[in-house]
């Protein structure tokens, strides 16, 4: 039989492994949730037609590419400073992944290359109404939303720039 100050210590044990359980797993859910890109969202034709005109009043850059494409892993240095630098004139930017493989590919990569902007994985949906015949390529909009440029292959960083400058 347990003696009074056993039964003392072991209700305060459990008391500390339940309060420990309960608040440490509820940190970790808060932390993910301001990792936004470790979450990899599928992104259908509505979804992108919402995104886009969630976008208005803004220059929009939406660059589509495949995590094993080299010319567009070359460029994306490009894209990441330039949507810094950007950011304060009201141009976003976009990632769209054509990977034809699952969530994990895609969550790997982004964890190493670390794309300050949203990136999606696009759907069946998506991919059939874009019709896009090579990677990489990027859409530009304009402040109304409307589609205005479109650059295939592997772009400078000053030719992406001076796009993105007749537009704004």
């Amino acid at each position: 039989m347990l003696s009074r100050q056993n039964k003392t210590l072991l209700f305060i044990s459990f008391l500390c492994l339940s309060f420990l359980m309960t608040f440490g797993c509820q940190k970790k859910q808060k932390e993910t949730a301001r990792k936004p890109q470790e979450a990899v969202k599928m992104l259908s034709k509505v979804g992108f037609e919402e995104a886009l005109r969630a976008h208005r009043g803004h220059v929009l850059v939406v660059n589509f590419f495949t995590t094993w494409c080299e010319p567009c892993r070359k460029e994306l240095p490009h894209f990441i400073e330039l949507s810094e630098s950007l950011k304060s004139k009201g141009v976003d930017f976009v990632g769209v992944s054509l990977d034809a493989t699952n969530k994990k590919v895609l969550k790997a990569f982004l964890a190493k290359v670390k794309i300050p902007y949203p990136v999606y994985l696009a759907d069946s949906t998506l991919k059939n109404s874009l019709k896009i015949q090579a990677v990489p390529t990027t859409y530009l909009y304009d402040r109304e939303g409307k589609r205005v440029g479109v650059l295939q292959g592997g772009v400078s960083k000053e030719f992406l720039l001076e796009k993105i400058q007749a537009i704004l």
